[in-house]
């Protein structure tokens, strides 16, 4: 029923007898991602995107941060 092998079910089992529900929650929930911007980086994209660029869509709008500024991000992000 669960979709998993026996091996992942005893897994997840011993998991959840040990920490309860919070056993079934992924370990790094809650966490800042490793791949994220840093936060200033992040708030001069912003800043230049709403003062510049925001009549642009997002693609475009990263071609022009990285042409213009030297900030590579991605439109995704």
């Amino acid at each position: 029923m669960m979709g998993v092998s026996l091996r992942q079910g005893r897994r997840i089992w011993k998991r959840f007898k040990a920490a309860g529900d919070a056993g079934l929650a992924h370990a790094l929930r809650g966490r800042a991602s490793n791949r994220r911007l840093a936060e200033d980086v992040r708030e001069r994209v912003v800043k230049l995107h709403q003062e510049r660029y925001a009549d642009f869509g997002p693609t475009l709008a990263c071609e022009k941060l990285a042409s213009e500024h030297g900030l590579a991000v991605s439109p995704t992000r």
